[in-house]
C-alpha cells in the first residue's frame, strides 16, 4: 500500500501496520534518526521474519561545503559563532 503522510511518501509491506499512529510513529522515529543528515522524503514499513515492525528510509542529502573541527568538537563553517571565527585566524598554520 502506498500512502502519504504530511510531505513524506509512506510504503507499507504486507499490511504491516493498520493504524494511523503507528504510521506517524514510524514517520517521526525515522525523521529524529534522519533528519541531521537531510530531509525524509519515503518510509518503508513492514514486519521483520519474528513479527517485529521494522522502518526504513530515504532523505534528501543536506549539501554542506566543509566541516571543521575547533576545539573538540565538528561544526559546519556557515554555522560557527564569532569566538571560534576568532580562534580559526589566530591559529599556527604548520606546513611541511
Amino acid at each position: 500500500m502506498r500512502l502519504w503522510y504530511q510531505d513524506v511518501e509512506i510504503i507499507i509491506l504486507h499490511d504491516a501496520c493498520k493504524g494511523e499512529d503507528i504510521i506517524k510513529e514510524c514517520v517521526e522515529h525515522e525523521r529524529k534518526k534522519y533528519e541531521p543528515l537531510g530531509k525524509v522524503t519515503k518510509v518503508t514499513i513492514g514486519v521483520d521474519d519474528e513479527g517485529y515492525l521494522t522502518s526504513s528510509a530515504e532523505f534528501t542529502k543536506i549539501p554542506f561545503d566543509r566541516i571543521r573541527r575547533i576545539t573538540g568538537y565538528l561544526a559546519y563553517d556557515n554555522k560557527i559563532n564569532s569566538a571560534k571565527t576568532e580562534e580559526i585566524k589566530d591559529r599556527i598554520s604548520h606546513q611541511l
